[in-house]
């Protein structure tokens, strides 16, 4: 009987927190779709509201992606760069929604030199980014503060520490043992899906660090990262913090060049009519033929009668879908590049897509960058067998 009112009570608790989560996630979802919608329907110019609408959108089913798969972060590069400048370039993009919460963001400015090192890029920003949309949102606070604490080094390892603090009316004590929880808002009356800071933690791990919420003293909230990464030695074997050299860095170890598809023959598989014209015109732009078809019965003919040097699949289509085209491909023997695209990311899609024999697998909306760095990680695994 024990045994059975203890998981009646766990039941509840789970049920009331998938209540929770779905609600948030709903009014997260409606409110910027409502807004989408209204503008439609008005008569003025909204083209750079309804993208930044679409882009919170798309950023908000990133997050859910990574919170119910978290091991997917880890397929991101790292590149060689400088901490500092990575933190100074999200706070001068952040300057402007800074503003409109009219808080003032200031960024202590460094009497040292910052060490060349590598690292995880993309996931340092959208940490910093996560930090102080949430400091803008939530906290109250007229300013908010970003520090760099000069680093130390261990071996080949440079030690940091960011210091992240608003002057706002803090976290109170019975909610800070969860703010790193997921779908957690506290007791915030503002907007806000309530996995900001639980992304944060987890990027922080994977940056080898850690992160600690304090009291700001007089008020408000300090959140101190932690991290690990590695030193770029210089030539002569001694490290940039040890020689303190000058220098801008380095152009990155992975950087994206320009894809040029001239005289390549792409087919296109997807049942969307929009997103099929959009993406031949983005294909064709850099050069290439393209064939586009609406399922992937009507793909798997045209491979049969021309040859093509790449394809980019949909999985969800009628007649044959993405997994189906895929295999069959494989089976009448193209061996070319197979990039799968789909707009439902938390599951397992990416993972059958790679079974199945894609080559890689990109979330939607497609661009020029996303299909760029496929083809060149897709380029660089194959030289390496």
């Amino acid at each position: 009987m024990h045994q059975a009112n203890l998981s009646f009570v766990q039941l509840q608790e789970r049920f009331e927190s998938e209540k929770r989560l779905f609600g948030i996630i709903a009014h997260e979802i409606r409110t910027p779709v409502s807004a989408i919608k209204m503008m439609l329907e008005d008569d003025s110019d909204h083209s750079l509201e309804i993208n930044q609408s679409v882009n919170h959108l798309l950023n908000l089913i990133d997050d859910l992606r990574n919170v119910v798969k978290p091991e997917q972060q880890t397929a991101r590069q790292r590149k060689t760069g400088r901490i500092s400048q990575t933190l100074l370039e999200v706070c001068n993009s952040m300057q402007i929604s800074a503003k409109e919460a009219q808080i003032d963001l200031v960024v202590s400015e460094l009497d040292w030199e910052d060490p060349e090192t590598y690292f995880d890029t993309t996931s340092l920003k959208q940490m910093l980014i996560n930090f102080l949309r949430n400091a803008f949102i939530h906290s109250e606070a007229s300013q908010v503060s970003v520090d760099l604490y000069r680093p130390t080094i261990d071996t080949n390892i440079v030690n940091y520490t960011i210091k992240i603090s608003d002057n706002g009316q803090g976290i109170p004590k019975e909610y800070q043992a969860n703010i790193f929880n997921a779908y957690y808002r506290g007791d915030s009356k503002a907007d806000g899906s309530g996995i900001g800071l639980y992304l944060c933690r987890q990027i922080a791990h994977e940056l080898g660090g850690t992160i600690q919420y304090e009291d700001t003293p007089g008020g408000g909230a300090t959140f101190l990262i932690n991290l690990a990464v590695d030193l770029i030695s210089t030539d002569s074997g001694t490290s940039e913090l040890d020689s303190q050299k000058t220098s801008e860095p380095k152009e990155s170890t992975q950087s994206t060049k320009a894809l040029d598809l001239t005289n390549k023959r792409v087919l296109v598989a997807e049942d969307n009519l929009m997103i099929r014209t959009l993406t031949k015109k983005m294909i064709e732009g850099l050069g290439a033929e393209v064939v586009a078809q609406e399922d992937g019965q009507l793909a798997l003919a045209a491979a049969k009668e021309g040859d093509f040097d790449l394809v980019v699949t949909d999985i969800f289509m009628p007649n044959l879908d993405g997994y189906g085209l895929v295999s069959a491909l494989r089976e009448i023997g193209f061996s070319g590049p197979i990039v799968g695209v789909s707009a439902a990311t938390i599951g397992e899609e990416r993972d059958r897509l790679i079974e199945a024999g894609a080559s890689a697998a990109l979330a939607k909306p497609i661009s020029v960058e996303k299909l760029t760095e496929a083809l060149q990680s897709i380029d660089q695994q194959n030289q390496s067998l």
